[in-house]
């Protein structure tokens, strides 16, 4: 299903220097997959329950820091109420802002 909406105009990038970032990818035998932070090499959080609290956390931790916004990065195939039940943790702290980016999955 294709449909010809308008490209989006007037976006801005999310700032890595204000922005807490989360990584969510698919992964067929565990479901989703996050990591929190562009850098993180370590294991993929995938219990929803561990993946909302480590990112609350992550949230509270960067408006410390001066942080103010929850950038999402995501592949295409991510399922929309995986992207909202993350988003949400973006209440965690006043004056959050959410920004979503998706990707393509890499093929090998």
């Amino acid at each position: 299903f294709r449909s010809n909406l308008p490209a989006a105009k007037k976006v801005v990038s999310g700032d890595p220097d204000t922005s807490v970032i989360v990584i969510v990818k698919t992964n067929d035998q565990r479901g989703m997959e996050v990591k929190i932070g562009e850098d993180n090499d370590g294991e993929p959080l995938t219990d929803r329950a561990e993946i909302l609290k480590q990112v609350e956390a992550a949230v509270k931790a960067g408006s410390k820091e001066r942080k103010n916004t929850l950038l999402l990065k995501a592949e295409k195939e991510v399922m929309m109420k995986d992207i909202s039940y993350i988003a949400g943790a973006a209440s965690a702290a006043d004056g959050f802002d959410l920004r979503l980016a998706v990707f393509e999955k890499e093929t090998k």
